[in-house]
């Protein structure tokens, strides 16, 4: 994997990792695996981020589901990982569900972000619950996201916390009271920042609000001291980010577990 590559899965896993006061949520580091769980039913919090299997990949695979235990998971497989095919092969004959690819793009920060910004549709900080909560409703709107899922997230946001210094934020962008589209920023301590769930309520696309959240983040990860902002980005999204950066050569393939019992 690129170094920019690796960067963005650090910062996917500073999302998912709770403080050490939350109980029950576990981050797997070893030769052959980067992993961050949840204790939830949800598949958005439980991610593999990198795997290069040194033996059987099918053994890897059924060590890490039985890690998961009944919550699911997503499993990023980039191509160029070592024995990524048959990783994927693994995957599908354990059952997961194989989603459109994304390929990670980034590029640098332009100096002159806050007056970019200006001229866009204006973003919030979330800084409660309530907030959180209608920060959902974009998300949940734009990729199906159950609401026993949405609920689960709150809970998750909730524990965090939403501290001015979380290397974690969030933005929100309402219409006429109503929430409309929202993001999410990682700041890494590499100077990468992660721009992470940007969503639009799908009643609302080609209005240019993905670009306000993304302008929004990227305003917030200057501030933070950040030069470059990258995302994992779907097919759907490309048009939004490939003007502005870098895109790997390669998109990533993303395979879905939703829980429950394992075979």
């Amino acid at each position: 994997m690129t170094a920019q590559i690796h960067l963005l899965t650090r910062a996917t896993r500073a999302l998912f990792t709770a403080p050490a006061a939350h109980p029950g949520w576990t981050v797997v580091e070893d030769d052959e695996l980067l992993t961050a769980f949840a204790p939830s039913g949800s598949p958005l919090l439980n991610y593999v981020l990198r795997a290069e299997p040194a033996g059987d990949p099918a053994a890897l695979v059924a060590r890490t589901l039985a890690m998961a235990g009944p919550r699911g998971l997503v499993w990023k497989v980039a191509p160029t990982d070592r024995g990524a095919d048959d990783v994927a092969r693994a995957l599908l004959d354990r059952g997961l569900v194989e989603l459109p690819s994304s390929t990670p793009i980034w590029g640098p920060i332009p100096e002159d972000v806050e007056t970019i910004v200006a001229t866009l549709q204006p973003a919030t900080d979330v800084r409660d619950a309530s907030g959180y909560r209608r920060w959902c409703v974009p998300f949940a709107r734009a990729f199906h996201v159950p609401e026993a899922d949405v609920e689960l997230l709150v809970e998750a946001a909730v524990a965090r916390g939403f501290a001015d210094d979380d290397p974690i934020q969030h933005v929100l962008v309402e219409r006429d009271g109503e929430p409309v589209a929202c993001g999410t920023l990682v700041v890494d301590p590499s100077g990468l920042a992660g721009a992470f769930n940007v969503a639009v309520d799908p009643q609302h696309r080609r209005e240019g609000l993905g670009t306000a959240v993304l302008g929004a983040l990227a305003l917030r990860a200057r501030r933070a001291g950040c030069t470059e902002i990258g995302q994992f980005s779907t097919p759907e999204g490309m048009p939004l980010y490939d003007p502005h950066g870098r895109a790997h050569p390669s998109a990533l393939r993303n395979f879905l577990w939703m829980g429950g019992t394992h075979g």
